[in-house]
C-alpha cells in the first residue's frame, strides 16, 4: 500500500505542498519529501497552439474550462457564473467530458444560459491548446472534495504558458502556481459571484488581461519550464546516488 511504499522510498516527491502535507501524513519522513511541481514545455505548447489559428468576434468573451465534468473540478461554478455575467456576451467552452455532463447541461437551462454555455465534449490536446489560445480567459473552478483538492493543474499551467490569463479558485497547488493579480486571478472557490466579477474585469480591461498573461508565461518559463523540472530532478537523484 501507500503508507509502505512511503516507509522504503529514499525520497518521495511531491507535485504540490498540499501533496506533501498528505504523504507525511500517512507516515512519510519529513526529511525525505521534496516538492517538485509540474512543469509544461512553453515553447512546445506555443507551436501546438499555433497549428490551428481559430478566430471568434471580437465582441464576444470566450473563457476556456479545460475541465473533466467531476464534482471536483467545479464546472457548476462556472455555469453559474456565466449566467450571472450574461450581459458580456460570454461564450464558455467547457472541454471535457464525465459523469456530471446531463446534470450540468441541466443546471445551464435551470439559471437560463443554455446559449452561453458550450459542451464541446472530450477535447484533444492538439485542438485543446488552440481552443486555449484563441480564448479570452481561462477558468479552473476546482473545488474541495472530501478534503482533496486540486494540484499543480497541468491545464492552468498550459495556460500560462499560452499567455492567456487565467481564474482559478484559491486552493491546493493552484495557489502555489498563481500570485493573485499577478499572474493570474485566484478566487474563492465554489463561489459563481465571484467568478463572475473577475471575468467581468477582464471583459472591460483588456489590458489588465495581457498583462496577466504575460506575466503568466514569463513565471512559467522561469519556475514551471521542463527545463527547470529536469534540473531538479537531477539534483534530487543524484543527491539520493552519493548517499548511497
Amino acid at each position: 500500500c501507500e503508507r509502505e511504499a512511503w516507509g522504503l522510498a529514499d525520497r518521495v516527491i511531491a507535485v504540490d505542498q498540499g501533496q506533501a502535507r498528505i504523504v507525511i501524513e500517512q507516515g512519510a519522513e519529513p526529511s525525505r519529501v521534496s516538492v517538485i511541481r509540474n512543469a509544461v514545455d512553453v515553447d512546445a505548447a506555443v507551436g501546438a497552439a499555433l497549428r490551428w489559428r481559430l478566430r471568434h468576434p471580437s465582441d464576444r468573451l470566450w473563457v476556456c474550462v479545460p475541465r473533466r465534468l467531476a464534482p471536483k473540478n467545479g464546472v457548476e461554478n462556472a455555469v453559474t457564473a456565466a449566467a450571472i455575467c450574461s450581459d458580456l456576451a460570454i461564450d464558455l467552452l467547457i472541454c471535457g467530458e464525465g459523469s456530471e455532463r446531463e446534470r450540468l447541461e441541466r443546471t445551464a437551462r435551470e439559471v437560463k444560459a443554455p446559449s452561453l454555455v458550450h459542451f464541446l465534449g472530450s477535447v484533444s490536446r492538439a485542438l485543446l491548446l488552440p481552443i486555449i489560445h484563441a480564448s479570452d480567459a481561462v477558468l479552473i473552478p476546482s473545488v474541495p472534495i472530501c478534503g482533496v483538492e486540486e494540484a499543480t493543474s497541468l491545464a492552468a499551467l498550459e495556460a500560462m504558458a499560452l499567455a492567456r490569463p487565467v481564474v482559478a479558485s484559491n486552493i491546493g497547488g493552484l495557489r502555489e502556481i498563481i500570485t493573485n493579480e499577478e499572474t493570474g486571478v485566484l478566487v474563492e472557490p465554489g463561489c459563481p459571484n465571484a467568478i463572475a466579477t473577475s471575468l467581468t474585469r477582464l471583459a472591460t480591461d483588456r489590458l489588465f488581461g495581457e498583462s496577466l498573461g504575460a506575466a503568466g508565461q514569463a513565471s512559467v518559463r522561469a519556475q514551471f519550464g521542463v527545463r527547470e523540472w529536469i534540473r531538479r530532478h537531477r539534483l534530487l537523484y543524484g543527491g539520493v546516488l552519493d548517499s548511497v
